[in-house]
């Protein structure tokens, strides 16, 4: 396959993972400037947002039609990476959860913290697994 349809293929794959997660990506880097603000405080609105585009990630990400299912039709050898990529979804919404209880502003802060971590590791490796799976088994080279 030339490298002009493989970095087609990898563009539009990765388009699609950032329109997917643009609200993601937005919400964790907006409660992240309100981390190093000295936030969050209890009902602040960034960290509902956060809270609520993790669970929407989740849905779109393991959808019959999600780009989960994309990636293991893509790339069956992919298996064990998606299901890394499943298991982290639970330990992101278990983090939200905790991030959405009553806590006082230390806690709250390290809650925070935590989430905005964990999905900036998430996503990383779900671009990882995107580039691994299109620069790979659609015949791109090493």
């Amino acid at each position: 396959m030339s490298s002009t349809i493989l970095d087609q293929e990898i563009a539009a794959a990765l388009q699609r993972a950032r329109t997917r997660s643009d609200s993601l990506a937005e919400s964790t880097e907006e409660l992240g400037r309100v981390l190093v603000l000295g936030g969050p405080r209890p009902g602040e609105p960034s960290m509902q947002r956060a809270i609520d585009a993790v669970r929407v990630h989740r849905e779109q990400a393991e959808a019959d039609r999600g780009l989960l299912a994309e990636l293991l039709a893509v790339a069956p050898r992919l298996e064990s990476e998606i299901r890394a990529l499943r298991a982290e979804h639970v330990v992101l919404e278990e983090l939200a959860v905790q991030a959405g209880g009553e806590r006082d502003p230390d806690e709250l802060r390290e809650c925070a913290t935590a989430l905005v971590d964990a999905v900036r590791a998430h996503r990383k490796r779900f671009l990882s697994a995107i580039m691994e799976a299109y620069g790979t088994d659609i015949g791109g080279t090493d």
